[in-house]
C-alpha cells in the first residue's frame, strides 16, 4: 500500500500481495563426448594431423548450445528448458513458472502481444504500438529477434532509407555495397534466427529475461572414462538451469505476419 499523505495522517499498513513468486523447474541438458582406442593411438603426436579431443570437445560444445538455443525459441515440451513460445505468448496470458495469467488476480503476469497482419501495410505502425506496450516502470525493449522471413519483410521496408555505398573490392576497384549488414529498430538491434520457425517478431527487455544456471553444472565437462565391454572413451558435457522471466509484462510478440 502506499499514497500522499500531509502530517501526522493515519498510514494503511494493510499488506498488499502484488506478485506471486513464479517457481521453475531446474532443467537438464547433456551432450556426449567420445572417441575410440585406435582414434586416440591415431592422435598421438608423430601420427596427429588434427587435435581430434579438442576438436570433438569444441563440437560438443556447439551442439549443446544449439540444442538449447533451439528449445529457448520454441513453446516448452517434455523436459526441455522454457521457451519464448509459451514465456511470451501469442494470447498473451498462458500458465508460466507455475502462474495461471488468466486468473483474476494475476493480470500483472501476462505479457504483451498483437496481431501484425500485412507487413508492408501496417508492420511498422503495429511495432510500435507493440513497443510502447512493452515499454513501463523506465524499462523498454532492448532485444528484437525474428523469423528470417519476418527479417526480409522488415528489410524490405528499410529499403527506401538505404544508402548506396561503395567498398573496396579484391583488387582496390569499388564494388557496390548493397543490402543492410544489421539492423535496428527504435535504436535497439533486430536479430533473426533460423531457429524460430514460426513468423514472429519478439520484442524484449533483457533485464527481465535471462538464462539462470546451476553453479558447479554449466557446461561442466566429466572425466573421460572408459566401459569395460568397449574400446573407447566417453565424457558428458552437462548443464542445469532454465530461461527464465521475472517480468512478463515487458516482453512482448509480434504474430501472425505476412508479407
Amino acid at each position: 500500500q502506499g499514497g500522499f499523505y500531509a502530517g501526522a495522517d493515519l498510514l494503511n499498513t494493510n499488506i498488499e500481495e502484488i506478485a506471486t513468486a513464479a517457481n521453475y523447474e531446474i532443467r537438464q541438458v547433456y551432450q556426449t563426448v567420445g572417441f575410440t582406442g585406435i582414434e586416440k593411438f591415431k592422435n598421438q603426436d608423430k601420427y596427429r594431423q588434427i587435435d581430434l579431443i579438442e576438436s570433438r570437445v569444441k563440437n560438443a560444445e556447439h551442439s549443446i548450445r544449439d540444442r538449447i538455443n533451439v528449445a529457448a525459441l520454441a513453446a516448452q515440451s517434455g523436459s526441455a528448458v522454457e521457451g519464448l513460445g509459451n514465456l511470451v505468448d501469442t494470447a498473451g496470458t498462458g500458465t508460466v513458472g507455475g502462474i495461471n495469467s488468466a486468473t483474476a488476480g494475476n493480470e500483472f503476469w501476462q505479457n504483451q502481444q498483437i496481431n501484425v497482419g500485412s507487413f508492408s501495410a501496417q508492420g511498422q505502425k503495429q511495432l510500435r504500438t507493440l513497443h510502447v506496450s512493452c515499454s513501463r516502470d523506465g524499462y523498454q525493449p532492448d532485444f528484437h529477434v525474428c523469423s528470417t522471413t519476418v527479417w526480409a519483410y522488415f528489410e524490405t521496408e528499410m529499403e527506401p532509407r538505404e544508402r548506396y555505398l561503395t567498398v573496396s573490392g579484391p583488387n582496390g576497384g569499388e564494388l557496390g555495397n548493397f543490402g543492410f549488414p544489421y539492423l535496428s529498430f527504435k535504436a535497439t538491434p533486430v536479430f533473426y534466427d533460423r531457429a524460430l520457425t514460426t513468423d514472429r517478431w519478439y520484442m524484449l527487455t533483457s533485464e527481465f529475461l535471462m538464462f539462470m544456471a546451476a553453479v558447479g553444472v554449466n557446461f561442466t565437462m566429466s572425466p573421460f572414462i572408459n566401459p569395460v565391454n568397449q574400446d573407447a572413451f566417453m565424457a558428458k558435457i552437462l548443464w542445469y538451469g532454465n530461461f527464465v522471466t521475472n517480468g512478463r509484462k515487458y516482453q512482448g510478440v509480434g504474430h501472425t505476419i505476412t508479407a
